[in-house]
């Protein structure tokens, strides 16, 4: 006959506890067994955990020494791009705001050639208005050759609707008249002598004029005032 042995919960809960109880009593024996063994041997044990811990703080503190300036390169590096990138932004619209006031409000040019003399002469520097499109007799403009497609300066002495008498002063040229179309004006250079102009090649379409003399730097001058104009032997037909 064989005898079986079966287990029952409550043995089994019973050597847990037994079990359990012996672990902490073997803990409790060696904390005992340590705090009552020779000073020296404690205080080795001691040191060596304190001595663990400071590595293990040192570590730390070294770590974060190391994210942190991982950060403050990340940072700087985040900083120079933003400048860069504010830098060229702002680049960008200065040249825009620049050529808008070069193309459409205020430009400069240096005159060459004698054809404004006595008005101007050669290597002056002078600022052209480009905002205002209201030309009229006598004023002081600059505009493309309609020949060359070069830029000159030139005087308005006819708008459209004026009727004039062309001379025979200049060669190739026959007495006639003419009345100024609408779009276009009549110019001329303050020296007859040399200056190349609708004398002999006719009004000039408005969409050619650049913009008007404003200011020459040296001798200080605005051409708002119109003073000592030369005359011009194109004569207007009342």
């Amino acid at each position: 006959m064989i005898n079986t042995f079966r287990f029952q919960p409550s043995s089994l809960l019973k050597i847990a506890r037994n079990l359990k109880f012996y672990h902490k009593l073997n803990i409790n024996y060696s904390i005992f067994s340590l705090m009552n063994s020779e000073p020296t041997q404690y205080n080795k044990v001691f040191n060596r955990i304190e001595l663990d811990n400071e590595n293990k703080k040192q570590q730390q503190q070294q770590q974060q020494q190391q994210q942190d300036h991982f950060k403050k390169e990340e940072d700087s590096n985040e900083n120079k791009d933003n400048n860069t990138y504010y830098t060229f932004k702002w680049l960008l619209k200065f040249t825009a705001g620049l050529y808008i006031l070069k193309k459409v409000i205020l430009d400069y040019s240096v005159l060459s050639g004698s054809s404004m003399q006595p008005t101007l002469d050669s290597g002056e520097l002078v600022f052209i208005n480009k905002w205002d499109r209201h030309y009229k007799v006598n004023d002081l403009v600059t505009l493309v050759s309609p020949l060359s497609m070069d830029l000159i300066c030139k005087r308005i002495r006819f708008v459209e609707g004026d009727t004039i008498i062309i001379s025979q002063d200049y060669q190739n040229q026959i007495l006639k008249t003419l009345t100024i179309p609408k779009g276009y004006v009549w110019i001329e250079g303050d020296n007859p002598k040399t200056s190349f102009d609708s004398r002999h090649y006719g009004p000039v379409p408005i969409r050619l004029l650049e913009g008007k003399l404003l200011f020459r730097v040296y001798p200080p001058t605005f051409f708002t005032v119109q003073e000592n104009i030369p005359e011009t032997t194109t004569l207007k037909l009342n």
